[in-house]
């Protein structure tokens, strides 16, 4: 099992950098089971709060990833999606 960590940061001041960051969160997927069905598993993938970020002209985000296994892990990050909603 790895500890995954993400942060994001917002450009302000449109110098193309991020100048207000969120702290690390700790972010995991989800699991349940389908009701009906014995080995189907719905997933809920990990969510990153950025609700305390001010509005900007650009955005950074960055991912840490703690291995804290015994064993060699080689996790597989395929897929970041960043959705805008007021």
């Amino acid at each position: 099992m790895e500890d995954v960590e993400a942060r994001a940061g917002v450009d302000t001041d449109k110098d193309s950098r991020a100048d207000k960051w969120r702290d690390w969160q700790l972010v995991k997927e989800s699991y349940d089971y389908t009701p009906g069905f014995a080995k189907q598993v719905a997933k809920t993938p990990a969510k990153l709060d950025l609700t305390s970020l001010p509005e900007g002209h650009g955005f950074q985000f960055e991912i840490r990833i703690t291995d804290t296994t015994e064993n060699a892990s080689k996790p597989i990050i395929d897929r970041v999606q960043v959705l805008f909603t007021k």
